[in-house]
């Protein structure tokens, strides 16, 4: 019952959003029908973008048109905003290699155009998706590589950004003290934005590092700074993130009370939110929060909850979370049989989920390894 009421606030949420976006699009289909040459390539343009969220085959359908009016007309700036849509769109959908790809014929345009600002956006795209896929060297290169564009052009509200990216990477390589660096000169790069939402993961990002270098108080101050940030601007999501990793800390402690009361308030919120993945964090941790309690049946409850939406939306890091908790629950009650299975079952996913990131780093070192010989060809060739 639980997860039918979170599908109908999905699809409320989605339909709410094509609403307020049809008159806009209806306006521009209309001047795109007696427009020509660059004004017509521009309203394509903004079309892709607005179909980006709710039509992939529509927006790429559309930007891949603007891109071929543009080359037509020879249209340089045009070419680089349709490349950095059809870019974007892979991005959104997770196809890195052709993310990757665009983003770099992106940059081409933009050098011709010396458009540092939109070099500084591909490199810090390109970069996040490396962080990503784990692939961090890679990552640091194309990011500093962004700043220094960022820098060049002037922009210090545009860098925050890829500073908090730069964060991110030295995050999980362990380097927290370059990790809370680069998070301190992305909040201050951010605060004279009106880029709210940035801000408020930075601060949640500084909160996270000083959690891992156990200064605890710290943390949870910076939590609350982002979730009171958040509160004045309505950003939910980042608010129920920082409840969550609160409630972390509380837990950690042992001070299990306070860990409920702040798990339940992330569960609140997230219960609107039509990603599905961040509705099972909290209740995989409210479950184990109640097996502490010995409160088994309601943590049985939540844990079965947590591992349904976790099953039908292919969340297999998640279930083999869920599986760990429910085999300690049985077990705590002396259902050895019952913890057996289910611990069966998480240590399948985790076999299977391990397989899955080795096969991904070869094929990634495969992907590398055949990039860097073309690039050796081609120079050859031009010797």
């Amino acid at each position: 019952m639980k997860f039918r009421i979170i599908v109908l606030i999905f699809i409320l949420n989605i339909f709410l959003q094509l609403l307020s976006q049809t008159p806009i699009i209806d306006s521009l289909q209309t001047k795109l029908e007696s427009a020509k040459g660059i004004e017509k390539i521009d309203i394509q343009i903004e079309l892709s973008k607005l179909f980006r969220e709710q039509d992939f085959a529509k927006s790429l359908e559309i930007a891949e048109n603007a891109l071929e009016e543009s080359q037509k007309i020879h249209y340089q700036e045009g070419q680089a905003a349709a490349l950095r849509s059809i870019a974007d769109l892979y991005y959104d959908y997770r196809e890195s290699e052709k993310a990757i790809s665009y983003y770099r014929k992106c940059i081409k345009i933009f050098s011709r155009l010396d458009n540092k600002t939109g070099i500084g956006y591909c490199y810090n795209a390109i970069g996040s998706i490396y962080i990503k896929n784990a692939d961090y060297d890679n990552a640091l290169d194309n990011l500093l590589k962004s700043l220094k564009k960022y820098e060049d052009a002037g922009g210090v509200d545009l860098k925050s950004g890829t500073l908090n990216n730069i964060g991110l990477v030295y995050k999980e390589i362990g380097n927290y003290e370059k990790a809370l660096e680069y998070f301190i000169q992305a909040y201050e790069s951010s605060i004279n934005t009106e880029d709210f939402l940035n801000t408020c993961h930075i601060l949640n990002n500084i909160g996270v590092i000083y959690n891992q270098v156990k200064q605890e108080d710290k943390a949870i101050d910076y939590y609350q700074q982002a979730i009171e940030l958040a509160q004045k601007h309505g950003e939910e999501k980042i608010i129920a993130q920082c409840y969550n990793n609160i409630g972390n800390i509380f837990s950690k402690n042992g001070d299990f009370p306070k860990a409920l009361e702040y798990y339940l308030k992330a569960l609140e919120i997230k219960r609107k939110d039509e990603d599905q993945k961040a509705i099972v964090y909290p209740l995989i941790n409210i479950g184990n929060v109640y097996i502490e309690q010995e409160k088994f049946q309601e943590a049985i409850l939540y844990l079965e909850e947590a591992l349904e939406i976790s099953q039908k939306n292919n969340l297999k890091e998640l279930s083999r979370d869920a599986f760990l908790s429910l085999s300690n629950v049985y077990e705590a009650q002396n259902k050895y049989q019952r913890s057996l299975k289910f611990f069966q079952l998480y240590s399948a996913y985790k076999d299977s989920i391990m397989n899955e990131q080795i096969s991904e780093k070869i094929s990634n070192i495969e992907i590398k390894f055949e990039t860097e010989k073309k690039e050796k060809e081609i120079e050859i060739y031009k010797l």
